[in-house]
């Protein structure tokens, strides 16, 4: 985790006035039920089942006409100007104006590309935690 950038975040927001607090290790490991460098806690936020909201996602999308190629691994991509193609392991071509990979945040991490954009600078997914008493912020 790099504390310099989530410190930035962190004052960022404050600048904009949206209710974040910075906690350090120390104050992590005494409120919560696991420990890290540094986080952002913020109020007003939503709580979702996150698999079933990517799956209504996609049946929106699919109602409006895209099309969806899931669990499908790309070898290769040839970008045009209003194109795409991309080539699958399995021998197959997609033609496209656009593309959306829901592959994870980090994926950014590993495949730098001038055109993708990190939309979400965070996430957290879970197993349901049966007792969330230290998640709750006193």
């Amino acid at each position: 985790m790099d504390v310099s950038k989530l410190k930035e975040e962190y004052r960022n927001l404050k600048t904009c006035n949206s209710p974040v607090e910075y906690y350090t290790e120390k104050e992590i490991n005494q409120k919560f039920s696991f420990s890290k460098a540094g986080v952002l806690v913020t109020d007003n936020d939503a709580e979702i089942n996150p698999y079933k909201h990517v799956h209504l996602l996609i049946e929106k999308a699919v109602s409006k006409g895209v099309r969806v190629y899931a669990k499908t691994k790309i070898n290769g991509q040839i970008l045009k100007e209003n194109q795409i193609q991309l080539f699958t392991e399995t021998g197959h071509t997609v033609h496209a104006q656009t593309v959306i990979f829901a592959t994870g945040y980090e994926d950014q991490e590993e495949v730098k590309d001038k055109n993708a954009v990190i939309l979400s600078s965070y996430a957290i997914a879970t197993n349901q935690i049966a007792d969330q008493a230290k998640w709750m912020i006193i």
